[in-house]
């Protein structure tokens, strides 16, 4: 304790003389306040370095940088693989990192990167054997453009391709897009990763398989509708209504012996599925009640099969409630031996077996069955691409739909149309521009295009004597290319002469005349940018006009006309197909 006052004393003390002192030895008894000493806030430390991207020049195959850590002194350089990192002179000394993606960075002066000369000249050749490769592939697709084929008719398969129009199946379900696949053969076709180009209200499909050393891509454009809902029989007795099936037993009849409507005490005749009479019913996937039927399973795990047991033993029939095509009504399966199974096979394809069991459908009265759009149209392209420089290109294209073959009457039959028609749609192709110069084709550039088809026909024309000589003609413009829209390009498709009778119209109009120089000149005129191009095109007529009774009406015009064009010269090449609609 006595400890403690002396240090307080003198700490107080030692206060007050502190006090004296800074009241500089004036007269006044009184304390005075003073200011705390300055606080000093310490320099900040520098911030730290920040690593910069280095820009790594384009390095040929083998002489890439390797990862590591290279330390460079300010004017130096350092060399990785066949990349050469150079430290500015004058600076600071440079730190570089290269990652084991590629990449690099850099600390301290300023890097750059450059090639070594052994690289640089492994570059220039790789380049080089690179700007063959590309020429060698422009000139080899410009010759298949400028050869282009078309598809041939049903049941004639191409010899290139191995496709006919037969081939190209084209379908479309209740709620469903458009389906398009290759069937049955040639196989291998599945959908690509790259879908089509879009292409107006044309649903586009991109299909691919690899052949070998080749890649064969086919692109399909339609027009074709959602079903519609109509009679599953003519349950009314009327001849004007839609009904998708005929009815295969006798329709009812009144005191009078004349059809009448359906009753509900009626007995309906069943239809037979899967059968070989005229009106049996589809045995597939699009018609059969999905929730009674196997489904396709993965093509690894084979066919799928199930198996219906019997309601009893003596009754030899199986039956169920469901729908066929979208109508409700009963499924009956009847076997020959009592007791047997009736049984479905499915395989991965979706192609049905009835191994046991013949099936009927007898539908409720006034059901309704979908039925299929049966005036559609497609078209397209189909183009071989080799996966090697020596490979050959192939391309073909064609145009398809419900034939034009109007037979109301005998006496009619060769009766055309008359008056004029415009048709409107879509077309789509491919085309190949080269770069010439003296020492010849150097490089160009190649793609595919979607465009708008606009076509006339006049069934009214005369020739200079007044005789019938009906005509049409068109153009394919408003082309866009996968970059964008292609300004200055057109093809027009010049004036042909059409046969002067109704069923002649069905079948092929060809531009056979190719020189623009000669009169009445039929070709087709391709203009392309800077380029202008000459070839030919041909068309097809497509659909019916139908009546209210259901016949075809031979004096109407088509509905659709369809058909391809090519065009070329010395620099370029264009073809494609159309479809347009009334």
């Amino acid at each position: 304790m006595p400890m403690y006052r002396k240090l307080t004393t003198a700490a107080a003390v030692a206060a007050l003389a502190f006090g004296l002192a800074a009241c500089g030895g004036g007269g006044s008894d009184e304390p005075t306040a003073t200011a705390p000493p300055p606080t000093t806030t310490p320099d900040p430390m520098p911030p730290a370095p920040t690593p910069v991207d280095v820009t790594l020049p384009d390095t040929p195959m083998g002489h890439a940088a390797m990862a590591g850590m290279y330390s460079i002194p300010a004017g130096g350089s350092a060399t990785s693989g066949g990349v050469m990192f150079s430290c500015a002179a004058g600076g600071e000394d440079c730190a570089v990192t290269v990652a084991e993606d590629g990449t690099a960075m850099a600390l301290g002066g300023d890097v750059e990167a450059s090639l070594t000369e052994v690289a640089q000249m492994a570059l220039d050749e790789e380049n080089q054997a690179a700007a063959l490769v590309a020429r060698n592939r422009i000139i080899g697709e410009d010759s298949a453009i400028e050869g282009a084929t078309a598809l041939p008719a049903r049941a004639t398969a191409s010899a290139t391709s191995g496709l006919d129009r037969v081939n190209i199946r084209v379908t479309r379900g209740a709620g469903a897009a458009a389906r398009v696949r290759v069937t049955p053969a040639p196989a291998g076709y599945t959908p690509a990763e790259e879908a089509a180009m879009s292409n107006g209200d044309w649903a586009g499909t991109r299909l691919t398989r690899i052949v070998g050393p080749n890649t064969d891509q086919l692109v399909v454009y339609t027009d074709i509708e959602q079903p519609d809902r109509v009679q599953f029989y003519d349950f009314d007795a009327k001849a004007t209504t839609d009904a998708r099936y005929a009815y295969p037993g006798t329709l009812p009849t009144d005191s009078g012996g004349n059809q009448r409507a359906f009753l509900p005490t009626d007995t309906i005749t069943p239809l037979t599925i899967g059968g070989a009479t005229a009106g049996a019913g589809a045995f597939s996937r699009a018609t059969l009640d999905p929730n009674e039927f196997p489904q396709p399973g993965p093509s690894a795990g084979g066919d799928v099969t199930q198996r219906y047991r019997m309601a009893t033993a003596a009754a030899l029939t199986h039956s169920f409630k469901g729908n066929y095509n979208g109508a409700a009504g009963t499924y009956i399966c009847t076997v020959t031996t009592a007791g047997d199974p009736c049984i479905v096979t499915v395989a991965p394809n979706g192609a049905y077996t009835q191994t046991q069991g013949t099936w009927t459908f007898t539908p409720e009265l006034n059901s309704l069955a979908y039925q299929g759009d049966g005036t559609f149209m497609s078209f397209g392209w189909w183009l071989r691409t080799p996966n090697n420089p020596d490979g050959a290109y192939a391309f073909e294209y064609y145009a398809d739909g419900t034939a034009y073959a109007p037979t109301q009457d005998a006496a009619n039959a060769s009766t055309p149309p008359r008056g004029t028609a415009t048709y409107s749609g879509r077309a789509a192709g491919r085309y190949v521009i080269q770069t010439v110069e003296a020492a010849g084709v150097t490089g160009g550039m190649s793609g595919e295009f979607t465009a708008a088809a606009t076509l006339t026909a006049n069934f009214s024309a005369q020739d200079a004597q007044g005789a019938a000589a009906p005509t049409v003609e068109g153009s394919i413009t408003g082309f866009q290319g996968e970059m964008g829209a292609m300004s200055g390009w057109e093809v027009t498709l010049h004036r042909q002469a059409l046969a002067n009778d109704a069923a002649a119209l069905g079948a092929n109009f060809t531009g056979n005349q190719l020189d623009p120089t000669l009169p009445r000149f039929n070709g087709a005129t391709a203009t392309m940018g800077d380029q202008t191009a000459y070839g030919s095109w041909t068309g097809q007529f497509f659909g019916n006009q139908v009546d209210a009774t259901g016949t075809n009406v031979n004096r109407a015009a088509p509905i659709g006309v369809g058909g391809t064009f090519h065009a070329d010269n010395d620099a370029a090449s264009i073809a494609g197909a159309f479809g347009a609609n009334r």
